[in-house]
């Protein structure tokens, strides 16, 4: 018998636990797995996985599981690069997932070809943003300014990007060009409107 857990994440918008507690029982009652455990996470607000996601990390280490159901591969996981880790880790252990709206598992060899391609779209998606911070570097020497985190109030840049906007540049755009946070544009842009208008 395929010992199976359930994780379960739950947000604001989206699947109800109960909802996605249903499909998953479901789809162990289908394959005729047996249900071992169940670990339900609430979003975070930082993005980062909950303490449930550890302790099915853990589980899977000590091979108390054999299989993951989820929802859906979005409800399981936060971004292209946690993914292939966690599958990768997985296969080693033999575990595999089931991500029931899809209706895919990493099981045998489709599996395989699942783990390849989301370890292609992750390459893909770490060399696009090394281009995009590659780039905003080029601007920001261009412009003058220090490459790197910025770490106190740059009047030089805060200066570049309240240009920047006063051009009409869309906030995104200037984020993107001189590798700052959109929050921080946004910030600049709100103390502009408050400032009184430029004769």
């Amino acid at each position: 018998m395929t010992l199976a857990a359930i994780y379960i994440r739950q947000t604001e918008a989206g699947p109800t636990p109960a909802q996605q507690r249903a499909e998953c029982n479901l789809a162990i009652a289908a394959n005729g797995w047996t249900q071992a455990r169940e670990f339900v996470d609430t979003e975070s607000f930082t993005g980062r996985p909950g303490q449930a996601y550890g302790e099915l990390l853990a589980a899977m280490r000590a091979k108390k599981i054999e299989c993951v159901v989820s929802y859906s591969a979005e409800r399981m996981f936060r971004g292209v690069r946690g993914m292939v880790q966690v599958f990768e880790h997985a296969r080693a252990g033999g575990v595999t997932f089931f991500f029931c709206r899809e209706n895919l598992s990493t099981e045998g060899v489709h599996g395989v070809h699942l783990v390849y391609a989301a370890r292609l779209v992750a390459e893909i998606d770490l060399r696009r943003r090394s281009e995009i911070t590659s780039l905003s570097n080029v601007h920001r020497r261009m412009a003058g300014l220090p490459v790197g985190r910025r770490r106190n109030v740059d009047p030089v840049l805060d200066r570049i990007v309240s240009d920047m906007l006063d051009e009409g540049i869309p906030v995104n755009a200037v984020a993107r060009k001189l590798g700052v946070s959109r929050w921080a544009v946004r910030e600049r842009a709100k103390a502009r409107a408050t400032q009184p208008q430029r004769e």
